[in-house]
């Protein structure tokens, strides 16, 4: 079921299946997110949890027991429930169950209340433990957006910006084990604000920067200005990934807590991962994504 969401300038479109934004539009119409054609991705905006990234086989070692933890987690292809609904503003909400129990061993409240202003749409993310036991978690957000937004404009006219010089190397993936070590680093960014986007950059999956001062980032043309600004709260990392070799016409920006990186100091077990997140009984974290039209 979809839910939409309106303001005086603007609508935004929300499935109850994963809680998932599926579309931002407008005053005029324009849209701004992927539109989930499978031939490129088949998502728009899945939120990722209780994992964020590829586990080796699969599998969270979680208390000295492995659980068949899938990518990204299950919460996005799971059904939430509509809590509250009005012009401008819906909450979503997934609670744990016996199936969740079978990949994740913690009882848990995942809700989602999205609000739309005038020119943005806010997300906030809450996680409440409802179980016995400190909870572990990663969670992230993975909205793609269309790029280029207007016809005659082309991908490799937008660029990347962040509010604030940042010096980035980013690990590099596995592509055999579709994973990425924090050892295996190229040099990005230095001292500068912006890159221009460019398909080659994604041909060994997604940039991860897990070092960056920025909160917030942009996706913006050099030849309109059109795009939009994402800020994030509470979030260390920012994926930016379009599909290799597809030349789709999207790119994703993605803020996670917890990530999806390999650091020499792991050993396997879930709750000692890095940036690994941790909530104890009846506490809830909160995390926030606002999304603006430029």
């Amino acid at each position: 079921m979809e839910i939409t969401i309106l303001s005086r300038s603007c609508s935004a479109v929300i499935d109850t299946r994963g809680a998932e934004l599926k579309s931002f539009r407008d005053v005029t119409g324009d849209e701004y997110m992927w539109q989930a054609d499978p031939a490129y991705w088949a998502k728009t905006s899945p939120v990722l949890f209780p994992n964020v990234g590829v586990l080796s086989g699969n599998k969270a070692n979680i208390g000295g027991k492995d659980y068949p933890l899938r990518r990204h987690g299950f919460a996005r292809d799971m059904e939430f429930k509509v809590m509250y609904q009005e012009r401008d503003r819906a909450v979503f909400c997934l609670s744990s169950n016996e199936q969740t129990l079978q990949e994740y061993p913690f009882p848990f409240m995942l809700r989602l209340t999205y609000h739309i202003t005038d020119c943005a749409v806010e997300i906030q993310y809450d996680v409440m433990n409802t179980g016995e036991q400190t909870m572990f978690y990663k969670i992230g957000a993975h909205p793609a957006f269309q790029c280029p937004v207007t016809e005659g404009d082309r991908f490799e006219n937008y660029q990347i910006v962040f509010p604030e010089p940042e010096t980035a190397d980013c690990p590099v993936m596995d592509l055999e084990t579709q994973r990425f070590s924090s050892e295996n680093r190229v040099p990005f960014l230095k001292n500068e604000r912006k890159f221009r986007l460019d398909y080659h950059f994604f041909d060994r999956d997604a940039l991860i920067f897990d070092q960056l001062k920025s909160r917030s980032v942009s996706l913006e043309s050099i030849l309109t200005g059109r795009g939009v600004q994402l800020d994030f709260e509470g979030f260390d990392t920012l994926g930016v990934w379009s599909p290799a070799q597809k030349e789709a016409p999207f790119v994703c920006l993605e803020p996670w807590a917890g990530c999806a990186v390999d650091y020499p100091e792991e050993d396997g077990t879930f709750e000692r991962m890095h940036g690994i997140q941790q909530v104890e009984p009846t506490e809830m974290k909160h995390y926030r994504m606002k999304i603006s039209l430029l």
